[in-house]
């Protein structure tokens, strides 16, 4: 019994140790058919689209009006305007210019961004600049500071202040005003609105400023009174349907933009008595302002310079 009992377990541990080893040979087998991925977590920085922070807004609502009280603009609507595209018109919205009144506008650019950006105020294509003007003859002056009479004095300014990336202070503008022409401050703002690229992180408050002003009496011209009733008669003479109307003595021809400005004066007294004679004056003329602008800030890649 007890010799039974040891070839049993004999063959128990025989079992046991080709077990043992068939593992290990399925172990070491196996190695062939095995994957091995050696892994270290990398940890990737949050990143946000950089940001664009300018602004542009354009405030025309004291630029004209269709009614004046002692010279100040009665704010009945708003001028065609926008925060890009400026369109300052009187002669198609029955805005109103006058002896005795003005107005202004305003253009602001403001903020800071985190890339280069470009600014740029440009006349819109295909579009002219008009002025009030009343000239000598039946041919338009070349610039209207050349004409014989031209009422509106135009004025832009510029304010506000510049702040550089990382500086505690900010500079104020350095820009000297232009009175004029409405093309000479029309230029100068192009110039100006073409100054240079703002660097990344650099902060501008900018506000421009034109205005106008139809001085009641005009000392600097001694037939400013003639000329602006003139203007007045040409005014009245262009709402008519016909072309050619006479309003008092004045006859305007619209579709030339002349009128003339027909005196009766008394003749010397001869044997023949009193007799009356006719004498023209002929006047190209304009009744209208207008001018249209693009306001952009875009981001640009070019070679920035101080503004």
């Amino acid at each position: 019994m007890e010799e039974k009992k040891q070839r049993r377990n004999k063959r128990i541990l025989i079992i046991s140790a080709m077990l043992v080893l068939l593992i290990a040979l399925l172990c070491f087998g196996g190695t062939t058919f095995a994957k091995y991925i050696t892994s270290k977590d990398a940890k990737v920085e949050q990143v946000t689209v950089a940001k664009w922070g300018f602004v542009v807004t354009v405030d025309a609502d004291d630029m004209f009006s269709k009614q004046y009280n002692g010279g100040n603009a009665v704010k009945v609507d708003s001028p065609e305007a926008g925060t890009v595209d400026v369109n300052a018109a009187t002669g198609n919205t029955n805005k109103l210019v006058a002896p005795g009144t003005g107005g202004s506008m305003t253009i602001a650019i403001n903020g800071i961004a985190e890339v280069n950006a470009e600014i740029n105020i440009a006349q819109k294509d295909g579009t002219d600049l008009k002025d009030v003007y009343l000239h000598s003859g039946t041919t338009a002056p070349t610039e209207v500071k050349d004409a014989t009479y031209a009422p509106i004095k135009w004025t832009l300014e510029k304010t506000g202040s510049t702040k550089a990336a990382g500086a505690t202070a900010e500079t104020p503008v350095a820009f000297t005003e232009v009175e004029g022409t409405l093309k000479e401050c029309i230029d100068a703002l192009l110039a100006d609105g073409k100054t240079a690229v703002v660097a990344a992180g650099t902060e501008i408050k900018w506000t421009y400023t034109l205005s106008w002003a139809w001085a009641f009496d005009n000392a600097a011209n001694a037939d400013s009174d003639k000329y602006d009733t003139l203007l007045g008669n040409a005014v009245d003479g262009i709402k008519q349907v016909a072309d050619d109307v006479t309003v008092g003595d004045v006859i305007v021809d619209k579709a030339a933009g002349t009128l003339q400005n027909v005196v009766t004066v008394k003749a010397s007294e001869t044997e023949e008595g009193k007799h009356a004679v006719d004498e023209k004056e002929e006047y190209a003329f304009s009744t209208e302002i207008a001018f249209e602008l693009t306001v952009s800030v875009v981001q640009t890649q070019n070679t920035v310079t101080a503004p």
